[in-house]
């Protein structure tokens, strides 16, 4: 080193500008579905059994994944070609994010089957388009299982 001056480097700019939450590739997976519990049990007395859920909306999250096993109760093993899902795991349904943060997510399961063991699982999902033409979806692990059985029809009168 000679200690002489020499040219001055270029400023550096840093943009704190928020990422785009449709942009996948930089930004972390969705949280977890928080609180997620189970709000009701079918009632086959009425004309619409059903089974309800809910569920606290999470950052960076565009819609939830419901996951229902009833085979076997669940019990079944890891299935090696769907990562975390168990064999039997069947989506049910994709519950898109509310537009307000503080929302309570609902979902019900229409019509379960009676006498019947549910292992039931949310987890959150984020796609984005990264170009035209190409979504990424990312997901976040699953809520822990809520486990129940439904109870029996009774025969009409």
């Amino acid at each position: 080193m000679d200690r002489q001056a020499g040219p001055r480097s270029e400023i550096l700019t840093v943009d704190t500008t928020p990422h785009d939450p449709h942009v996948v590739d930089t930004i972390p997976d969705p949280d977890p579905p928080k609180d997620f519990r189970l709000l009701a049990m079918p009632n086959y007395e009425k004309p619409a059994p059903a089974i309800s859920l809910s569920w606290s909306p999470v950052r960076l999250a565009t819609a939830y994944e419901v996951y229902v096993n009833n085979s076997s109760a669940g019990t079944s093993a890891m299935d090696p070609t769907r990562s975390g899902l168990m064999m039997g795991d069947t989506l049910v349904a994709t519950v898109p994010q509310p537009a307000d943060p503080k929302a309570v997510i609902t979902h019900s399961i229409d019509d379960p089957a009676p006498d019947t063991a549910y292992v039931i699982k949310v987890r959150s999902a984020r796609t984005a388009t990264l170009e035209p033409g190409f979504d990424e979806t990312k997901t976040s692990a699953f809520t822990p299982e809520v486990r129940t059985r439904t109870g029996v029809r009774k025969p009409a009168a």
